[in-house]
């Protein structure tokens, strides 16, 4: 069986495109640590051109933008692939071949507070169903871009544009897969479960908001992100040293 794919994509302009840059870094060298035997396919990429946020919201530009490079590449992988749809904002923290062990088509994480879940980490087997969910996926996130209205009840539920065309995916949409909904705490520890990162069960850390800040620029009140901020501080360094 070919060796797992992980596949991030991320925007390289201006001062959050150094984040970024750095960030991907660190989620390279987290993978080879710790999936080693993956096919990594990190990719920075220009900035979003071709989408309009009619609520001019940035962010839903540049994630609908993510959202199509991540639908094309599925599109083109081959039956039976098993793919990890991941943001760049996130480092590797555990092993990450036994979610491979789990029956799914699609599988996505909780979260656990306000929002059911998170669409930063999407486990994907590649077949005409996962190919048809992307598709569509993608084509509920551009008419969302387009229609603030059309938005607004789904973005209130699930936040964001790609959590919210996937929140009307799995309420609405009939595309016949097999969804697995996995615990955020070990598979994307966003600030949700921040609180719960443990690194001898976590997978997958998520580097959002103000735990971005925190890493970045050291702007955080909450003293349960200082294991996270020092892992993640750890992690660069090491690959920075890695790439001398």
């Amino acid at each position: 069986m070919a060796a797992p794919i992980l596949v991030s994509v991320y925007f390289g302009s201006g001062a959050a495109g150094e984040e970024f840059r750095r960030m991907a870094r660190a989620l390279e060298y987290s993978a080879l640590r710790h999936a080693p035997a993956w096919r990594l396919e990190l990719r920075e990429v220009p900035p979003a051109t071709g989408y309009r946020s009619t609520l001019g919201v940035p962010a839903h530009e540049a994630n609908s933008a993510k959202l199509d490079y991540w639908r094309a590449r599925i599109a083109a992988a081959d039956d039976g692939d098993r793919v990890l749809l991941i943001d760049a904002d996130t480092m590797i923290t555990g092993p990450l071949d036994p979610v491979w062990d789990l029956p799914f088509d699609l599988a996505i994480t909780t979260a656990a507070e306000r929002l059911p879940f998170n669409a930063g980490v999407v486990f994907v087997r590649v077949s005409d169903r996962t190919r048809a969910f992307l598709e569509q996926w993608a084509a509920v996130n551009r008419s969302f871009l387009g229609d603030a209205a059309a938005l607004r009840p789904w973005r209130t539920r699930y936040a964001g544009i790609n959590q919210a065309a996937l929140g009307f995916m799995l309420e609405r949409a009939g595309h016949g897969c097999d969804v697995a909904r996995l615990d955020g705490a070990i598979w994307n520890c966003e600030d949700s479960n921040w609180k719960r990162f443990d690194p001898e069960l976590t997978r997958i850390a998520h580097l959002k908001s103000e735990l971005r800040r925190a890493i970045f620029r050291g702007l955080t009140g909450r003293r349960d992100l200082a294991p996270l901020v020092a892992a993640w501080r750890t992690l660069e360094a090491a690959a920075v040293e890695a790439s001398r």
